[in-house]
């Protein structure tokens, strides 16, 4: 079997460089193909036993399909036994007791933290298994790590630096840096909070020929939303963490199917429905609130455009909502004043992103019309 994908020159510079180092941190755009990466270095090594850490519980079934699919044996309920060669695909809070034992036993070679910002950008506090994935490096038989990111701030690349070099085999190399997708054209917009139903309206009956995204911070909201699309004649659905994993599946069945459909579709989401899902369809992104970090904005906007930049398809279409009132609100609870800076800035969306996350300062102007939200003692102030 020929595997199926031509690697393109950068995919080809990172098969270089893991082939030629212990530890590879690849940092490449959202949609561009990093997961081939590994696809293609397991495939060229068959004897490979590899353990793949994924973060969501669709994208580790997207990821064993397309494994599948290549001839390469995959295991997730299962444990693979001493001999067998294949990807164990698993989550992080799985990688502990008994299983952790299991995995040290079947003598991994190669590990693969996907998505692998996660692990700062969770492991505290959302999900603490996160930080016991450096665990793993520590496992004997582990001579080859792959850490993948659209978004890989140079604080956390340097904290894996750090414990690359606790290792015997610690020969490392950090490859690439953000970029915003180009096959997209974010904007972010001022609208209050009790216009934006009307302003929602009003835009995807715009993009009424087209399939895309709405993101919501809550479950609540992407199911309220969703009811709203249904009574506008929309065709959609609601996907969040709530739901069963067999209502999970049937709505994956059916994003399957729509690339065929005639029929556009409207997909209103919480986070759940986010990292590596890779839809081409998806035409259209609407961030309706605010999101809680730029990181979660990042990864929201990178569900769209996913084609290539040479396409004949015209720029995907993302859109940030935003007002003053949403950061007050939120501002007991959490700190998202680079999402404020990011959002008020009156300079290129994109480039304020990119300087952000290569390890610069959001800067430039800023719209001081409505209100300072941030000041030295955190308390809200408006002009």
């Amino acid at each position: 079997m020929k595997f199926p994908y031509l690697l393109r020159p950068d995919q080809l510079e990172a098969l270089h460089e893991l082939r030629n180092n212990n530890h590879l941190i690849h940092i490449a755009p959202t949609g561009s193909g990093k997961s081939v990466l590994f696809q293609k270095y397991i495939f060229d090594h068959p004897k490979t036993k590899a353990v793949l850490i994924s973060p969501l519980n669709a994208l580790s079934r997207q990821q064993g399909e397309r494994f599948s699919s290549l001839g390469i044996k995959t295991f997730s309920k299962d444990f693979p036994g001493n001999q067998d060669v294949g990807v164990w695909i698993l989550s992080p809070e799985k990688v502990q007791g008994r299983l952790f034992v299991e995995l040290e036993n079947w003598k991994p070679d190669f590990l693969i933290v996907d998505e692998a910002h996660c692990v700062w950008e969770w492991g505290k506090q959302f999900r603490p298994a996160y930080r016991r994935i450096f665990d793993l490096l520590k496992i004997p038989s582990i001579k080859k790590s792959l850490w993948c990111s659209a978004t890989f701030p140079k604080s956390s690349q340097n904290e894996l630096i750090a414990q690359f070099k606790k290792l015997d085999s610690h020969k490392f190399k950090a490859l690439g840096s953000f970029q915003a997708p180009q096959t997209i054209d974010l904007r972010s917009e001022k609208i209050s909070p009790e216009l934006r139903l009307h302003w929602l309206r009003n835009r995807l009956g715009q993009y009424a020929d087209q399939s895309g995204m709405v993101f919501c911070n809550t479950r609540i909201a992407a199911e309220s939303i969703q009811k709203y699309l249904k009574m506008w004649g929309i065709r959609s659905f609601f996907y969040h963490a709530g739901l069963s994993v067999e209502e999970k599946l049937n709505l994956e069945k059916e994003l399957k199917t729509q690339q065929e459909s005639s029929v556009p579709l409207v997909v209103v989401a919480t986070s759940a429905f986010g990292m590596g899902m890779d839809y081409s369809f998806f035409r259209f992104c609407i961030l309706f609130d605010p999101p809680f970090s730029l990181l979660s904005l990042v990864q929201a906007i990178g569900r769209v455009g996913r084609t290539s930049s040479n396409s004949s398809y015209k720029k995907a279409k993302a859109h940030v909502l935003w007002h003053p009132i949403d950061f007050s609100r939120n501002q007991s609870w959490i700190d998202q004043k680079e999402v404020f800076d990011w959002c008020r800035s009156l300079e290129n969306p994109v480039v304020q992103l990119e300087n952000y996350f290569n390890g610069g300062l959001l800067s430039g102007r800023m719209d001081e019309d409505e209100c300072t939200i941030y000041h030295s003692n955190g308390s809200p102030s408006f002009d």
